[in-house]
């Protein structure tokens, strides 16, 4: 297929700015017009799959939030979880948030609409999940982000944490910072054979 030079042309609110190959695949650096840069493949530029680094799908989110209501967007329904796990005493999950104090600040809770656009301003995309950074602090907008299943899962009050070096990890961490120990070898190490945690760690397993 013949090279195509598409320096300079303009695609929506990208601007082409050179190319960059990888592999065999010819994809283009671009600056959008807020500024931020992206690489696209040349079928989404041509074909208009892609026209801004992602800015304009959010502003687009946050337009139907105020023209059309938020009461179908996804976050609306984050919230709702929100309040039920902090509020409604006859749910299971109570136990683990309202009924150990974790509440959501009254900005949010009374107006739903201002969860709704701090999340569409502040990281919130479709597959993440509402995250407390600090677990014993309230949901509020200095508190909380968007992260992934697997970082939301390992941040959760009851994931066993193991200290070193005064820093507390988990044991998937820890496995990561491993000599290649297998996971259930770290934990019975530290756990049954009350090694310190460097030498479960960093003492390799014998063949």
């Amino acid at each position: 297929m013949k090279f195509i030079d598409r320096t300079g042309q303009k695609f929506g609110r990208l601007t082409v700015v050179s190319v960059h190959f990888k592999g065999n695949i010819t994809r283009w650096n671009c600056v959008c017009n807020c500024g931020k840069e992206c690489i696209v493949s040349v079928v989404n530029l041509v074909t208009g799959h892609t026209i801004s680094c992602g800015c304009y799908r959010k502003e687009w989110a946050a337009d139907k939030v105020k023209t059309h209501g938020f009461t179908y967007h996804p976050l609306y329904r984050v919230w709702s979880g929100i309040i039920s796990r902090c509020y409604n005493e006859n749910i299971e999950a109570y136990k683990h948030y309202g009924g150990r104090g974790i509440i959501m600040c009254d900005e949010w809770r009374n107006d739903p609409k201002k969860f709704v656009e701090w999340g569409l301003e502040n990281g919130w995309s479709s597959g993440l999940e509402i995250d407390r950074i600090e677990n014993d602090g309230i949901y509020e907008p200095s508190n909380c982000r968007f992260v992934t299943p697997a970082v939301n899962g390992m941040n959760k009050r009851n994931t066993c944490k193991f200290e070193l070096n005064g820093i507390f990890y988990d044991i998937h961490q820890l496995y990561n910072m491993s000599v290649g120990v297998p996971r259930e070898i770290i934990r019975q190490r530290i756990n049954r054979d009350k090694w310190a945690v460097q030498k479960a760690i960093s003492t390799p397993i014998k063949k």
